[in-house]
């Protein structure tokens, strides 16, 4: 079945703001959806979750990351984000343009070099363990440090 919905309905009693990022949890298995409260095509909703599972509003952080030495964040970073990406993520890397000098390649490497990792997730807490699991993932364990996400 290659159904899909592009509408969201509003819990009762609460309401949904445009122009703001929400995180929606939607469970399925076999052939009944938890999570949801207006019915998808085929599927019967479950009436047991929260209705947090359905309306989690979702923060942007900023999280320190520090590879090994310049080279390795010049050519993992990509790489790394699209990890990211690909884990469910909206994550993005804050642009720094000293990385990114073209005759560099004789200059010594000044050794750890941190980039700031922005992305969108419902706390600080889910921030950092989603990106640690993706990290642990790509990278030999402890290769790459995370920092503490911080608001933005």
């Amino acid at each position: 079945d290659n159904s899909s919905a592009n509408e969201v309905a509003a819990v009762e009693g609460h309401s949904l703001e445009t122009g703001r990022d929400y995180h929606v949890k939607v469970v399925v298995s076999g052939r009944t959806a938890s999570g949801v409260h207006r019915p998808l095509p085929g599927l019967t909703p479950q009436t047991d979750r929260t209705r947090q599972d359905v309306e989690t509003p979702m923060e942007n952080y900023l999280i320190p990351v520090t590879f090994p030495d310049l080279d390795t964040a010049k050519r993992d970073t990509a790489s790394f984000v699209d990890a990211l990406r690909a884990a469910g993520l909206q994550a993005r890397m804050v642009d720094d343009p000293g990385l990114d000098s073209p005759g560099d390649s004789g200059r010594p490497d000044p050794g750890p070099t941190t980039r700031e990792l922005r992305l969108h997730a419902g706390s600080a807490d889910e921030a950092r363990r989603r990106v640690q699991e993706v990290t642990d993932g790509q990278f030999p364990r402890g290769l790459v440090l995370l920092g503490e996400p911080t608001p933005l």
